[in-house]
């Protein structure tokens, strides 16, 4: 049982490093692509455990940082797209569904407020607007009711595969 774990971590997490560099060099579709790597690293979380999946996100994130030829997919996939299944997992465990939005909400605030920052440090050429984060912080809550909805489909999946 171990074994059958720890090999579909390291197939998951392969995945998962295929869909992030087919992102980086592909024009279009990105999006799609990294929302397939957090799916991967849902699966995971469902498959193998959050312990499993954990050492497989970290593994996905060095290799993206070192193989991508464009080494911004994997500081996107770390801050947010990888990180976000565990969040994830971690706000859905409390019943009330104020506490489970309040928390995702200091999530995406944490994300915005990083977001800007970083452009200021890093981007002082591009304009900084409010209405852009106003967007991000309402994009963040469509990428979770479309992640809600692909895990309902997931959990299916897995019934029918009986993995």
């Amino acid at each position: 049982m171990l074994l059958k774990e720890t090999v579909r971590t390291a197939v998951l997490s392969s995945l998962c490093v295929i869909f992030l560099w087919i992102a980086s060099i592909l024009p279009t579709g990105r999006l799609v692509l990294l929302t397939l790597s957090t799916l991967t690293t849902m699966f995971c979380i469902m498959t193998c455990g959050t312990k499993k999946a954990g050492v497989g996100y970290l593994c996905t994130g060095l290799l993206c940082l070192f193989l991508l030829p464009k080494s911004w997919y994997g500081l996107f996939y770390i801050f947010f797209f990888g990180s976000y299944p565990f969040i994830k997992l971690f706000t859905e465990h409390y019943r009330s569904r104020s506490a489970e939005y309040g928390l995702k909400m200091l999530y995406a605030l944490f994300l915005v407020v990083c977001a800007y920052f970083a452009i200021q440090k890093f981007m002082p050429y591009l304009p900084v607007k409010l209405w852009y984060y106003i967007i991000g912080f309402v994009a963040f809550f469509l990428f979770d009711l479309v992640c809600t909805q692909l895990l309902f489909f997931l959990h299916k999946l897995r019934h029918r595969m009986k993995l």
